[in-house]
């Protein structure tokens, strides 16, 4: 719900309880609300912290840059770097 009404803060604040219970998504794809959040929010490290679990299926890895460089919001440089090096590299 948290993503659905962009309160990007919160799906940050969620992904980091499900992190810190041991949990994670069995279908990688359920990591796409949380890449989102963690760009939104300029958490560049925790962006390319979850890359390695995303990116080692490349469909998912294109789907990911996609939706994370049709992010309207500004973005920090940072991200940015981040987005094009663990998430788009090879897709331009």
């Amino acid at each position: 719900m948290a993503a659905q009404t962009g309160r990007w803060d919160e799906v940050v604040l969620l992904g980091e309880q499900a992190l810190d219970l041991g949990l994670s998504p069995e279908d990688r794809v359920e990591w796409m609300p949380f890449l989102k959040g963690y760009a939104i929010t300029g958490n560049a490290e925790r962006l390319e912290q979850t890359a390695k679990r995303v990116v080692g299926d490349k469909p998912l890895r294109v789907q990911a840059c996609e939706m994370l460089r049709a992010i309207q919001q500004p973005l920090d440089a940072d991200v940015r770097e981040v987005i094009d090096a663990s998430y788009c590299r090879g897709s331009n």
